[in-house]
């Protein structure tokens, strides 16, 4: 089982698609985009990589699974996804589903068995928009999803 992403400003959103993982499968490897990589991926600021590894170790600290994950750097758009035998699921958001396609495509060239794709839908703030880190960092709503005061 794989998930992957930025993980900056580990928010809701994020929470739901990992906790799905975790459900799903005994071991879940969570890939997390290098700062090296972001720069060439987003053309704002994001938090360091060891701000958002951190944030993800808390989070899994909390719900009790450090001993069911790994935190590994991905460089690309693909991470292990495309070269690991003996992953055979990968969770995404609907956002990103899309990659898990072309990875799936990039497995098959490759002579590897498609992974299983599982879609967690986006999830929703108080104003019904996704929860997403930019509408975060801009102070419309906090993590959880709640608009900031003033904004209602």
């Amino acid at each position: 089982m794989i998930v992957g992403g930025t993980f900056d400003q580990l928010h809701k959103g994020h929470e739901v698609i990992l906790k799905r993982a975790l459900k799903m499968g005994d071991k879940v490897i969570i890939g997390l985009v290098t700062d090296g990589f972001v720069r060439n991926l987003k053309p704002y600021s994001v938090e360091s990589f060891e701000v958002r590894k951190e944030n993800l170790m808390k989070f899994l600290r909390k719900i009790d699974a450090t001993d069911r994950a790994q935190v590994i750097p991905i460089v690309d758009s693909y991470g292990i996804g495309v070269s690991s035998k003996e992953v055979e699921c990968i969770v995404v958001s609907e956002e990103t589903k899309e990659r898990a396609l072309e990875i799936n495509a990039i497995r098959v060239k490759r002579g590897l068995k498609p992974l299983e794709i599982v879609s967690v839908e986006m999830i929703l703030a108080e104003d019904g928009v996704p929860i997403s880190s930019t509408r975060i960092k801009k102070g419309l709503i906090n993590r959880e999803g709640r608009m900031r005061r003033g904004l209602v």
